[in-house]
C-alpha cells in the first residue's frame, strides 16, 4: 500500500506541497519513507479529529456522493467513471 501511495504522490504532486497530514491508519506505517522521498514535513491528525484533515474528508464526501462505498478498490473503477 505504501508503494502505491508513493507512486501516486510522485506522479501527480511533485514539488506541489510542503507537508503531508496523515491519519493513523496502517497504510501510512512507512510515513518516514514517504516524507523523505518527497522532501516534506509530516504531521498526524489526532484520533477522532477529522477536521484536521479537511480536504481529505471533503474529497471522501464527494466520492460517496457518486455511490462509491468505503471499501471500493480504485484499481477496479473504470477511467470513464
Amino acid at each position: 500500500m505504501a508503494e502505491s501511495i508513493q507512486g501516486w504522490l510522485a506522479q501527480f504532486l511533485v514539488n506541489l506541497f510542503k507537508s503531508i497530514t496523515f491519519d493513523c491508519g496502517k497504510e501510512f506505517s512507512k510515513w518516514k519513507d514517504i516524507s523523505n522521498h518527497h522532501d516534506s514535513e509530516s504531521f498526524f491528525a489526532n484520533l477522532g479529529c477529522s477536521r484536521q484533515r479537511r480536504l481529505n474528508e471533503h474529497s471522501n464526501r464527494l466520492l460517496r456522493c457518486h455511490d462509491l462505498p468505503k471499501q471500493t478498490d480504485f484499481n477496479e473503477v473504470s477511467q470513464e467513471f
